[in-house]
């Protein structure tokens, strides 16, 4: 996840859908280098009956959003567009049960008196069917229930059929899929592949772009204080800042008061630059980390040019060692910004 979230084009997202995300063996919660520029919804196990297995970021441009965890396997975001709520689902169905399947079925179609006019629904179903697979796709004996679905909750497949977004050691299927509603449908600009966006997964990435207009977080500009000119501010306020006349009345101090106010502000105008924050910068990135996301993205082009089982074992020990470097270079960065803390002590 580290290498896939740093890139980009991801990070570019409003919405990035993650299934079986890493798992932190010490909290209940997945990896989060995104923290300035997303949310992160991973409920806890308390609240869902057990370990999320699909997590969403969130920008936070996005305003006015709702989460819901419906299960470990179900999470939904509700936001306000131009057309009216949107209701994005994320979901993982495990193999050889329709489950999760059910779970939309009873969301999306039991309560007809509050149903839910534009969704979204993403998510690795793990059921095969020609009718998203391809004519040359076997027919799981649960395919049927997910078609079922799309067709009571009025639901498009938004995918192109056939196309595969499973790819190991030559076994390519396709059980990724996006679906929508209508009127999302006619929003639709493009639902693709993202390969540019391949880490180290054997499901391949999947962009949707809609024609929609969100309600965006007015952003608060602040002042880089670490940058102020000193000199150049004084030098303002001595020039501009004489001295008061005597102040024998409420409205005279007041008058003074606002005045100081006044060239006080125009000063910090002067001498302060606007802070310019950089959301993608990663103090803990390295030229090897770049190194090894670039050899390994190379190693998996040729295995998807020739799918040979020699150049899926180059494909897998690039991918291993892009991960063992990419770890390494997170803990020394974590570690360093320790020491960095430690040493300036209290703040």
């Amino acid at each position: 996840m580290a290498d896939f979230l740093a890139k980009p084009d991801v990070m570019k997202a409003d919405i990035i859908a993650v299934q079986e995300p890493w798992e932190n063996p010490y909290n209940d919660t997945t990896y989060h280098p995104l923290k300035q520029t997303h949310e992160l919804l991973f409920p806890s196990s308390a609240e869902t009956g057990g370990r999320a297995r699909v997590c969403i970021y969130i920008s936070k441009k996005l305003a006015g959003w709702t989460h819901y965890a419906h299960s470990e396997f179900c999470q939904e975001v509700r936001f306000q567009a131009g057309l009216g709520e949107i209701c994005f689902f994320n979901i993982y169905n495990e193999c050889g049960t329709t489950g999760t399947v059910d779970l939309l079925n009873t969301l999306l179609c039991d309560n007809q008196r509050h149903r839910r006019r534009h969704v979204m629904i993403a998510g690795d179903f793990n059921l095969h069917h020609p009718a998203w697979g391809g004519i040359q796709a076997t027919q799981d004996l649960g395919s049927d229930r997910l078609i079922e679905l799309c067709d009571e909750a009025d639901l498009d497949l938004w995918l192109e059929p056939g196309t595969i977004t499973r790819d190991q050691n030559g076994e390519q299927t396709t059980i990724d899929l996006l679906f929508g509603t209508p009127a999302l449908t006619e929003r639709l600009v493009v639902c693709e592949l993202a390969l540019e966006c391949h880490a180290d997964s054997d499901h391949l990435p999947i962009r949707a772009l809609l024609d929609i207009d969100t309600v965006p977080i007015i952003e608060t500009k602040r002042r880089l204080w670490k940058a102020i000119d000193t000199e150049k501010f004084d030098v303002f306020v001595a020039d501009n800042l004489p001295m008061p006349p005597p102040l024998t009345t409420p409205r005279q101090i007041d008058d003074a008061v606002d005045h100081l106010i006044d060239i006080v502000r125009r000063g910090v105008h002067e001498s302060t630059p606007w802070a310019r924050s950089s959301p993608h910068a990663n103090p803990s990135w390295t030229k090897e980390c770049g190194e090894a996301v670039k050899h390994s993205r190379r190693m998996f082009r040729q295995y998807l040019a020739t799918h040979s089982e020699e150049d899926w074992e180059t494909y897998r020990l690039a991918r291993n060692q892009k991960g063992k470097v990419i770890k390494a270079a997170l803990r020394r960065g974590f570690r360093n910004f320790i020491e960095e803390a430690v040493d300036q002590g209290p703040q």
